[in-house]
């Protein structure tokens, strides 16, 4: 997996599917754009994210073993990779499929068979919210650590001022007392 240091790195896209002529079609369709890292069952894909984390996962529902939605619930129990973005792509159409797809955590629900556009339209929609969400993260987390640092150093100031204002509050006190002693 590339890292993302290098604006010119292309976005990685974990495609999860049994079918290896699905497969092949979506290398041919998005392939050019995106680095793809190729799962065909859902066992495979949890494997490969034990190690690795994609900007996106395009994730197929039917298939042996565990099934999409079990693998996309299990990435969305994981604090490491649990705000990747999952689109299930599949050949299920009933809107209870696809009400379960969004409610185990995807963003998108994409039905075979597919256009070309649209799949591509919507990775990349996806991907653009992903890197502004990142980028947001990374603002929130400096402006976190500004706050702290500026906490500090009031605090520093604060007790900085205190020891002369008390030297001060000390001299004004023997003074004062050494007026009323003398009156």
């Amino acid at each position: 997996f590339p890292s993302h240091d290098n604006q010119a790195a292309k976005d990685v896209i974990l495609v999860v599917d049994d079918q290896p002529n699905n497969l092949k079609v979506i290398a041919s369709v998005l392939g050019g754009d995106y680095s793809l890292s190729i799962a065909n069952n859902g066992a495979s894909a949890l494997k490969i994210l034990e190690n690795n984390t994609p900007d996106l996962i395009l994730l197929d529902i039917m298939m042996p073993g565990l099934d999409g939605f079990e693998v996309c619930r299990r990435i969305k129990e994981t604090e490491r990779i649990r705000d990747i973005p999952v689109i299930f792509l599949t050949a299920k159409t009933d809107i209870e499929d696809i009400v379960n797809g969004f409610n185990f955590g995807a963003v998108d629900y994409i039905t075979k068979p597919f256009n070309s556009t649209e799949i591509k339209v919507r990775v990349q929609n996806h991907l653009n919210l992903k890197h502004a969400l990142d980028e947001l993260k990374a603002t929130n987390a400096k402006l976190i650590k500004l706050n702290a640092t500026k906490d500090k150093f009031f605090s520093i100031i604060a007790h900085d001022l205190r020891s002369p204002f008390n030297s001060i509050l000390g001299f004004s006190e023997l003074l004062s007392n050494q007026i009323i002693a003398k009156g």
